[in-house]
């Protein structure tokens, strides 16, 4: 079995996101404001911002 995460970013990721979370996959929105992209630094920041804990087997 496979374990995943989701970091979704979109101008309104919370619609997005309660996609995955309706399947059960923990998931981050990360706003990216006027922008349809996500760099390096908005993921680097999801770290400081919320803990998704996920076993590894």
């Amino acid at each position: 079995m496979t374990e995943i995460a989701v970091i979704v970013g979109d101008a309104i990721a919370e619609m997005d996101a309660s996609r995955f979370r309706k399947l059960g996959v923990p998931t981050i929105p990360v706003n990216t404001g006027k922008e349809c992209y996500m760099d390096a630094k908005p993921v680097e920041n999801t770290s400081t911002d919320a803990y998704l804990e996920i076993p590894i087997s």
